[in-house]
């Protein structure tokens, strides 16, 4: 449908000399076209609109050739760009919905979370949708961070510092999760409006924000592509488990503060999107990827607590992140 606004993209930034062909991924003869096409589109007018905004004009979005878990934020020839690797889409489109048993063999699952969720969108194919559409967000901010000069690139896979720590790596990569994570609740509320009223509850309100950072924890743990000792000030990026408990929090307040009436509990609900992971593993019979994060969170939960603290208080000082922008 979008194919057409897509071959502009690919063929202008080609002509440019910003990228060579064999870089960039065609969706149009791919399998599932139509879920490339889509987000192609809602990222290409979103990114329009955001130009002007936060002066990160031309800025274009791309599906680079790459079958790696991954994306990348950058400015290359004059142009702010957002990079999605093409395996990105195919690999969490496969993990979460082509080939997940889960919602179809645990009773849990099944009882709990697919009357919830409407025919065209189930919850498995929900649980793919969310690591594209954080990704984008994320990388959004990165754009908007250093805007109008891109200083860097950044990618979103971890990547080790050889021993050399700087907190803004940190800071950054928080203040991204942070946009992502405010942005990503109103998807969250859009689905959940469409329920019927009776079933607009905090309960069902928390199984939705529970089945996002499922979600997204399976993300971090994929890009991560190791399992990784807690850690604080070290890598590129934090911690997976310091990540998706900073993300649940601002979810759950976003949530709060736009239904005042509603109480959400982020311990309870992190504890939820562990067993979704979990059962999640087992239908699928992989190794269950949350035992060793789980534990590590209970007995590691007031460091995680003051590591958060510190990226807060350390990112009040920065104007230039996105957090500390003025409304536009």
């Amino acid at each position: 449908m979008y194919h057409q606004e897509y071959q502009k993209v690919f063929t202008e930034l080609i002509s440019k000399g910003v990228y060579k062909a064999e870089e960039l991924f065609d969706y149009n003869s791919s399998k599932i076209a139509i879920l490339f096409d889509r987000f192609f589109y809602f990222c290409h007018i979103n990114l329009e609109n955001h130009c002007q905004q936060y002066d990160i004009q031309p800025a274009r979005f791309i599906f680079y050739n790459n079958l790696d878990v991954n994306a990348a934020a950058l400015s290359n020839m004059g142009y702010n760009l957002i990079e999605v690797n093409s395996g990105l889409i195919l690999k969490m489109y496969s993990y979460f919905y082509d080939n997940n048993k889960a919602f179809q063999k645990d009773e849990y699952l099944k009882v709990n979370y697919s009357p919830l969720f409407p025919l065209d969108a189930p919850p498995d194919f929900i649980m793919y949708q969310v690591t594209p559409q954080f990704t984008y967000y994320h990388e959004l901010a990165h754009l908007i961070q250093f805007a109008p000069l891109i200083k860097k690139t950044f990618k979103e896979n971890y990547r080790s510092m050889d021993g050399s720590f700087d907190i803004m790596d940190h800071l950054l990569e928080f203040d991204a999760d942070l946009h992502a994570a405010q942005l990503l609740y109103f998807h969250i509320e859009q689905y959940w409006k469409k329920l019927s009223e009776s079933k607009r509850t905090a309960d069902s309100l928390s199984k939705y924000i529970a089945l996002y950072a499922a979600s997204i924890f399976v993300y971090f743990t994929l890009l991560e592509d190791r399992a990784m000792p807690l850690y604080f000030e070290a890598e590129s990026h934090p911690h997976p488990l310091i990540r998706i408990t900073y993300i649940l929090d601002i979810i759950v307040g976003v949530a709060q503060e736009n239904f005042k009436e509603t109480q959400l509990d982020a311990k309870l609900i992190l504890r939820e999107a562990f067993n979704i992971v979990s059962l999640t593993n087992q239908a699928n019979a992989e190794p269950n990827s949350v035992e060793m994060y789980a534990a590590r969170y209970q007995t590691s939960n007031h460091e995680i607590t003051d590591y958060v603290n510190k990226l807060i208080a350390e990112s009040d000082k920065h104007p230039f992140l996105v957090k500390n922008r003025p409304e536009k």
